[in-house]
């Protein structure tokens, strides 16, 4: 007899101290049970992780984990363990006899389960260990990343489909941000069997959201340190486009007399496990980062988010600003916006995903050529378009991925064939229809939650949720409810 519901309760009060489950948890607690291919969809700090985790204590077999992060993976085996649950996990930081010694207590049946990078999969001693370990349920957490689609593309993801049909169990993949594209793209590279899709629970009602318009850099500055001060409680996170701004803001911050911590990807490893830890303390009231601080990230106690530019997709934008008030309290999630906010995604957008005006410039380029060799090829098309090597790089890649250039004899290359303009400029459409929705958010006079719920397929999205800064000015512009029922019942 398959666990049932009940089991599955039990083992949420016995281990994670829950009396029952919430929101989307139950319908998807009950598909993974039932042997079903689940797709779950919750937003950040919405318990996604317990849909795996409880019925992989209830059913039998090892469930393997595929975690995107080496510190998210650790934090979750942690806290199993110390609940009493049997659970490992193997990484590239930990010693070969010790990764050997956890898969044989897999493979005695000694764990339930075993977290994983999805790089792992690339190593054939790993594959050839699977059959062995008696594996009953696959778990791929952020899967948005196994989508092209997705805002975090990993092409690791991509051989888990072949995982799959090599282990032939069950599959839940969950993930927080995913449009019904990304979705679709999930289900179909994971190969998933007629999934039960659960779509739940996008909405924090706990947040409020808002956007402030600044016409400059000196009115954002002004804003986010009003913003700052204004703050009572708890931590702030101030999401920033580069390193330099994160640097900047830090420094500004600090001068205005609040306590900062900077983070970004430029710093060394150690630098910022130590800032990380400082910041998860409460050593300073505010982080100022770039997306570098990202996934693994989880204090409860964030009660304002504020990113001091537009983001360049809604995705991105969700998953930062999720971060506020994850135990459930109020927090805000504020944006600064300026018109030219969009310029510098548009530029990036031209730099990674080139357009067809300069694809078609750079082949007539490379066509004029006597001789074609790969080392010197991306370094022809930078000078002779006027443009940045990597702008020349994204167009040769489209080229050879195409295969309308490609390796000829004595080291030359082959410029031959023609253009599939729609897998060429597919990226850059997909991108910029990102860009667009983000800026939409930006701009919108309408709902701000209802514009997030929208763009992500939640059924739930409401025309007014009464709490965005926008349905807050309609409520303030609307004549007061005792006043209009005067005017309606003609009393004044």
């Amino acid at each position: 007899m398959p666990p049932t519901l009940d089991d599955a309760r039990n083992i949420l009060q016995r281990y994670f101290g829950y009396p029952d489950f919430r929101g989307g948890q139950t319908a998807a607690v009950q598909a993974v049970l039932g042997g079903r291919d689940v797709l779950v969809l919750m937003p950040t700090g919405g318990g996604k992780s317990l849909c795996y985790q409880v019925p992989a204590l209830a059913r039998d077999g090892l469930t393997i984990v595929v975690s995107p992060l080496i510190s998210l993976m650790k934090d979750q085996v942690d806290a199993l363990r110390h609940a009493g649950a049997p659970a490992a996990l193997i990484n590239s930081t930990i010693p070969r006899d010790e990764a050997d010694a956890t898969l044989a207590s897999a493979r005695a049946g000694e764990l339930k389960l075993l977290y994983v990078a999805p790089e792992r999969f690339d190593t054939e001693t790993f594959r050839r260990e699977l059959p062995s370990l008696g594996v009953t349920l696959l778990a791929v957490d952020e899967a948005h990343c196994v989508s092209q689609w997705g805002h975090d593309f990993r092409p690791s993801y991509l051989r888990l489909g072949q995982v799959r049909e090599e282990l032939g169990c069950p599959v839940v993949a969950l993930t927080a941000t995913a449009t019904p594209a990304v979705r679709e793209d999930v289900t179909k590279q994971l190969r998933l069997r007629d999934p039960e899709v659960i779509v739940k629970g996008f909405d924090r009602p706990n947040l409020a959201w808002s956007v402030i318009g600044a016409e400059d850099r000196k009115a954002k500055d002004m804003r986010l340190l009003r913003l700052l001060h204004g703050q009572a409680d708890g931590t702030s996170i101030v999401y920033a486009p580069t390193r330099k701004a994160v640097d900047s803001l830090t420094d500004m911050i600090r001068r205005a007399g609040l306590g900062a911590i900077a983070y970004h990807a430029g710093m060394s490893a150690k630098d910022r496990e130590m800032q990380q830890n400082a910041f998860m303390r409460g050593d300073a009231p505010v982080v100022v980062a770039t997306c570098a601080f990202g996934m693994g990230i989880d204090k409860p106690d964030v009660r304002l988010v504020a990113h001091y530019a537009m983001s360049g997709s809604l995705e991105a934008y969700y998953q930062e600003a999720g971060r506020a008030s994850r135990d459930g309290a109020r927090g805000r999630c504020v944006m600064l916006y300026a018109v030219g906010d969009r310029q510098v995604h548009d530029f990036m957008i031209d730099q990674s995903h080139p357009s067809r005006e300069l694809i078609e410039a750079i082949v007539v380029l490379l066509a004029g050529e006597s001789s074609l060799r790969s080392h010197d090829i991306a370094m022809i098309a930078a000078r002779g378009a006027s443009i940045a090597p990597r702008q020349a790089d994204a167009v040769i890649r489209i080229l050879r991925r195409q295969r309308v250039l490609r390796d000829g004899r004595a080291g030359e290359l082959v410029l031959d064939g023609e253009i599939d303009w729609d897998d060429a400029l597919a990226r850059r459409r997909h991108e910029l229809v990102r860009l667009d929705a983000m800026d939409g958010y930006a701009r919108t006079r309408e709902c701000r939650r209802g514009f997030i719920l929208h763009y992500f397929g939640d059924p739930d999205a409401m025309a007014m949720c009464g709490d965005c800064d926008n349905c807050q000015a309609h409520v303030r512009a609307s004549p007061s409810p005792p006043r209009l029922l005067r005017r309606l019942l003609g009393r004044g």
